[in-house]
């Protein structure tokens, strides 16, 4: 698998992620210590067309949805384009610790094809113990190589009747440009780079930038990597987290340097153009008791 990790401290909280691809699987292992994920103050990452299906296991803190609060540990069946496409329903995720696993697969790929806006599962005890393994490998002990984890993770998807079959993993037959590619972009989401361009990408490997930027467009044509263009991908990410940020104890202004905006009033213009809102609007709403009344924007 394309495996890249990262993290992010500001203030007394923390941002810990490990992104793993491999073809028609994704795997996103995260931890956010003292931070407040709300769908609908975060840009939309995926198509409304979307054929992917997400299996949310929440190992620890607490899902608000649906007038509903899940505590972990849990297993949230939903469509991708309800978790974060343009319609994407209200779903805030918290707690001072919050970790948990996601893995999105086609839509074929499991038993119930079409969820209602969500199906929540019990999570089996075999299931929990590969999802906090995978983890822990991925977080803890900062794995470059989860492939045998991953496996764990999806036989026990199908062992509980999630999928209908185990994926094969099939990253090792990439080209070598693609991995090239990938290693620079690991680069790049290693240090927190949150402004980097693909030119910037590129050079971190000394790759020329045309052949990046082919590659780079192989990982979106074979792998599920988010979203549909480079530029798009890194502008959605800085959003996401300078988001949930917002929601720390640090000051707006120091929000906007550690995103890489800069200044406060280039993070006000990037908002804005998302449709989010101005910076103190979306840290009031993120402070604000949860309600899932309003939609995403």
């Amino acid at each position: 698998m394309f495996v890249a990790s990262g993290q992010l401290a500001l203030g007394s909280s923390l941002f810990r992620s490990s992104l793993a691809l491999d073809h028609g699987v994704r795997l996103f292992a995260v931890e956010r210590r003292r931070l407040v994920y709300d769908s609908r103050l975060v840009s939309a990452v995926a198509s409304a067309q979307s054929t992917f299906t997400i299996a949310l296991i929440v190992l620890a803190g607490e899902v608000q949805i649906e007038g509903r609060r899940i505590a972990a540990p849990a297993l949230l069946l939903l469509d991708e384009a309800t978790f974060d496409g343009p319609a994407r329903i209200a779903l805030r995720s918290q707690g001072d610790t919050y970790r948990a696993l996601e893995a999105r697969l086609p839509r074929s790929s499991f038993r119930s094809r079409a969820p209602s806006v969500i199906d929540v599962r019990d999570v089996s005890s075999a299931l929990l113990d590969a999802s906090m393994f995978y983890v822990q490998r991925a977080l803890d002990d900062g794995a470059v190589e989860l492939d045998d984890e991953a496996r764990g993770v999806l036989r026990q998807l199908c062992a509980a009747d999630i999928l209908e079959r185990e994926p094969e993993l099939q990253t090792g037959v990439q080209h070598a440009i693609t991995t090239r590619v990938w290693r620079a972009i690991a680069h790049v989401y290693g240090r927190g780079d949150l402004s980097a361009t693909l030119k910037v990408v590129a050079a971190t490997e000394r790759i020329p930038l045309r052949s990046a930027t082919r590659a780079v467009q192989l990982l979106y044509d074979d792998l599920p990597f988010p979203g549909r263009a480079w530029r798009e991908t890194a502008l959605g990410l800085r959003l996401k987290l300078a988001s949930m940020f917002l929601s720390s104890d640090a000051s707006i202004a120091e929000v906007a340097r550690a995103m890489g905006y800069g200044r406060l009033e280039a993070m006000t213009h990037a908002f804005q153009r998302a449709g989010l809102g101005s910076p103190s609007e979306v840290r009031s709403r993120l402070l604000a008791p949860f309600s899932d009344d309003s939609t995403a924007t």
